[in-house]
């Protein structure tokens, strides 16, 4: 018997028709934001808006605006919730980072910098505290993440076709009213093969959002046994195929975070069928790609005599020289340009671009979202929301170590994924109470192990 997204419990969903429709949420908007960033090229703008021109980056400071104005108009904020108050502080932070950049004498390209970081920051937060507040409705959260893992491979899928034919396919994409706001190059080279970057900016963004979006995936997979195995799986197939294409040491971490953070929640049974499947799927990568695997084993075993690893250490002591001139609150976001250096290491560039203070509210936003998603799963018995909690927490986890090996505030995608687990976990943070069969309730607990059993009536 096919199962149905679950109706029981405090949850919205179960209340009549008339009541839901008069409760919008932010589910549709997200869906058009991800749809928007994941198949648009993010180097397709408006063009008299330059870099903050891309149609994502605009719905999400609209999201901003409106999140804004609800909160005008109802007086005060509904709650305290840990997410929120540290994305407030990352914004206020980042706030004061841009007044520090304008308040000084700054070459033209330093404004123009700290313009497009401002209203960068600005769109990625608004899209964080829509998530967090507006998705009122567990079956909502539901389908939005099956929307993700169908966004998410349809990218994975754009770029195996560039890593297969070096086909550069993105080219063929136009949209009336966009342009190109610099030169497209969407299939790179490493190790004599094609790294793909999808409609990415490069391949290790393109990796590592991979990385990001694959334990929500894997969750979609393991939990929506209302869908056909087809329609759950394909997905973490092509992108769990895709990820290493892009030879990227980034990605790579990355996903090896999140999937030990999602192995470690898993049971006994799920651990050993979870080994067998990734060690099958070592031995068909190897078979069908000859190569690839040596050469990403490579990017580990060779560090030493990597450039790029070397342009990172070299940079430390201007980096230092930097951050002596003002260790607090920084020269300000978005201030440290290209022609200085290119640090491949973003909390290094927020160090010395918003301060130790800055930096701290940065870490500290992923450490209160990953200790919110561990407490929600602590909270309830529901099998379903422990594992969507321990997913969110690997999701969030392979963003931070992300942001360790390159500088991810100059690529939309990855951030704007970022800024989205992170809205996630304070959504399930703050609808805890209603969404969850909390441990000592016998009853929710009986409802949804009953409903896991013999299917879960439509509401």
């Amino acid at each position: 018997m096919m199962l149905e997204p679950p109706a029981y419990g405090a949850d919205p969903a179960t209340a009549p028709v008339s009541r839901r429709l008069r409760r919008p949420d932010g589910v549709g908007v997200l869906t058009v934001y991800l749809t928007l960033l994941l198949v648009v090229p993010a180097r397709l703008t408006i063009g008299a808006l330059g870099a903050v021109g891309s149609p994502a980056t605009l719905v999400g400071v609209a999201a901003a605006v409106v999140w804004c104005w609800a909160q005008a108009t109802r007086g005060r904020l509904s709650h305290i919730q840990p997410v929120r108050l540290a994305l407030l502080a990352v914004t206020f932070l980042f706030l004061t980072s841009y007044v520090i950049a304008v308040g000084q004498p700054r070459a033209i390209d330093e404004v123009q910098g700290a313009d497009i970081a401002l209203l960068s920051v600005v769109s990625w937060v608004g899209i964080a505290l829509l998530a967090h507040d507006t998705v009122h409705d567990r079956r909502r959260l539901y389908r939005l993440l099956e929307r993700l893992s169908l966004l998410g491979a349809f990218f994975a899928a754009v770029g195996i076709t560039q890593f297969v034919t070096g086909w550069q396919l993105t080219n063929l994409i136009e949209i009336p009213g966009l342009s190109w706001n610099s030169a497209l190059n969407s299939v790179f080279a490493r190790a004599g093969f094609n790294r793909p970057a999808s409609t990415a900016t490069h391949s290790i963004e393109f990796s590592v959002a991979l990385a990001a979006m694959l334990p929500l995936a894997i969750h979609v997979a393991m939990e929506h046994r209302w869908l056909s195995p087809l329609r759950r799986w394909w997905p973490v197939v092509v992108m769990g195929m895709a990820t290493p294409l892009a030879i990227s040491r980034s990605g790579l971490v990355g996903l090896g975070v999140g999937m030990m953070i999602l192995f470690l929640g898993w049971d006994a049974i799920q651990r050993k069928v979870g080994l067998i499947v990734m060690s099958l799927f070592v031995v068909v990568m190897f078979i069908v790609f000859p190569g690839l695997i040596g050469s990403l084993l490579s990017l580990f075993t060779r560090a030493g005599s990597d450039t790029s690893i070397r342009s990172r250490t070299d940079s430390y002591d201007l980096a230092e020289w930097f951050i002596g001139r003002s260790p607090l609150l920084g020269r300000g976001l978005g201030t440290f340009m290209p022609k200085y250096r290119i640090l491949d290491n973003q909390y290094l560039m927020l160090l010395i671009e918003t301060g130790i203070i800055g930096l701290v509210a940065f870490v500290g936003l992923f450490f209160t979202a990953i200790v919110c998603a561990q407490i929600v799963r602590g909270r309830t018995n529901d099998a379903a929301m422990r594992h969507l909690a321990q997913a969110t927490t690997a999701s969030v986890a392979a963003c931070a170590a992300g942001y360790a090996l390159f500088d991810g505030f100059s690529f939309p995608q990855f951030t704007g994924l970022t800024f989205f687990c992170v809205g996630l976990a304070g959504a399930l943070w703050r609808a805890g109470s209603t969404w969850l069969a909390t441990p000592g309730n016998e009853a929710g607990d009986e409802t949804a192990a009953a409903s896991r059993v013999a299917g879960r009536p439509r509401p």
